[in-house]
């Protein structure tokens, strides 16, 4: 079933007789598309919220501008804003599954930790292999390098390199505490608050 264009080519022939329908409708088309609420703002890598609410690293909680909305807003900062057509952004890795991964397997740090013996090389290593697996599944999300390593599964097959950067950050700052408290420099209350 096709739909018709709202530019028929009697209506093309009354107002453009020399034109050809078919360039006329594409102009129309992509003037219909530039005011359409469709466009993404970035800047290094965040999306734009609406109504100027901050920035957000998820495509469905960016703002949608029209073109020229977008276009005023990116001339501000040329350098560092992108204006994208949201088709060009390719969905929102689940962010939720990779925080249910990264939670999961700082449970595994946690749960190792607590359970481990009185042995101080023994917790640093059972330690060490669990933050391990954990910078694994996080390299593992998306290769930069350009080889074509498969993702862990049921993991999104490439996520940005903030969502990367946040999720190896946690990982460091968790082993951070966890080292400071085998070293006997924080408590276990302490490291249980974290």
């Amino acid at each position: 079933m096709s739909t018709q264009h709202p530019l028929s080519d009697s209506v093309t022939a009354e107002y453009w007789p020399d034109a050809d329908p078919a360039v006329i409708r594409r102009q129309f088309d992509a003037l219909m598309a530039a005011e359409r609420r469709e466009w993404l703002i970035r800047k290094n890598g965040y999306f734009y919220r609406p109504n100027r609410a901050g920035y957000t690293l998820e495509k469905v909680a960016a703002g949608r501008y029209t073109k020229a909305e977008a276009d005023r807003e990116a001339a501000i900062e040329p350098e560092n804003f992108t204006v994208l057509h949201e088709s060009e952004v390719p969905d929102a890795p689940e962010a939720e599954s990779l925080k249910a991964e990264v939670a999961a397997l700082q449970s595994r740090i946690t749960a190792m930790t607590r359970d481990m013996s009185q042995n101080y090389r023994g917790r640093r290593l059972m330690v060490c292999h669990a933050a391990d697996d954990l910078h694994r599944a996080i390299d593992a999300l998306g290769v930069e390098d350009g080889s074509q390593l498969p993702p862990p599964e049921g993991l999104p097959t490439k996520p940005s390199p903030a969502i990367k950067r946040e999720l190896q950050n946690s990982v460091a700052n968790l082993l951070r505490l966890i080292l400071l408290h085998n070293d006997g420099q924080i408590s276990h209350q302490t490291l249980k608050r974290f």
